[in-house]
């Protein structure tokens, strides 16, 4: 193999932080760990590339989106505790805090969607789903910022913990889908209000 065509190789696996190099005596091209986290930086940052890019739809974020947590409030569901619950609340106060920013805001929506996820306890899921909520949800919250009503996604999320509170799989999944379509209704409004 030609040195161009290994260096090019190793650019390429640099770029996508898998190795390092190191000058020096001691010097040499390493290999990186790569953990659950890395894997889902990676996956959040393509899939925010795609979405920029235009090159995915928001109806089929939505749509995955949909299914993959729904899933994940089935799995959370089995797994819940007074700790989880405790922690989802925390959440819901933190959004409900009226003097927040609204990057305050998504960053704390991001929190919300991202407890759920972590009560699957399934570190795959969680690694797939992160990089849907943790690339989509800034970008949708902050491109409907001027339509979306703060007290809406509240009102949604207080059904949702009571939902958890109750055990009540069927309205929590109701209510998770009327919450995609509001944002999905929203983002339609805001983009053809930007058209005009």
């Amino acid at each position: 193999m030609s040195r161009p065509t290994i260096r090019e190789a190793l650019k390429r696996l640099a770029a996508q932080n898998l190795i390092r190099s190191k000058r020096g005596p001691a010097g040499g091209t390493f290999v990186n760990g790569f953990e659950m986290k890395d894997a889902t930086e990676f996956l959040a940052s393509s899939t925010m590339l795609m979405i920029s890019m235009g090159a995915v739809e928001m109806e089929n974020i939505i749509q995955t989106r949909k299914i993959l947590q729904a899933e994940c409030c089935k799995l959370a569901l089995q797994n819940w505790s007074d700790t989880y619950m405790a922690g989802l609340n925390q959440c819901l106060d933190h959004q409900q805090d009226s003097s927040i920013s609204d990057s305050e805001f998504c960053a704390a929506d991001v929190a919300f969607h991202r407890y759920i996820t972590d009560a699957t306890e399934n570190p795959m899921l969680q690694m797939i789903v992160y990089s849907i909520i943790d690339a989509l949800v800034p970008v949708m919250n902050m491109t409907i910022v001027r339509l979306r009503s703060r007290e809406k996604i509240i009102g949604f999320h207080q059904q949702i913990c009571q939902a958890f509170s109750e055990q009540n799989q069927d309205q929590l999944l109701t209510v998770l889908n009327e919450l995609l379509d509001y944002l999905n209704d929203t983002f339609n409004q805001q983009h053809e209000a930007k058209q005009q």
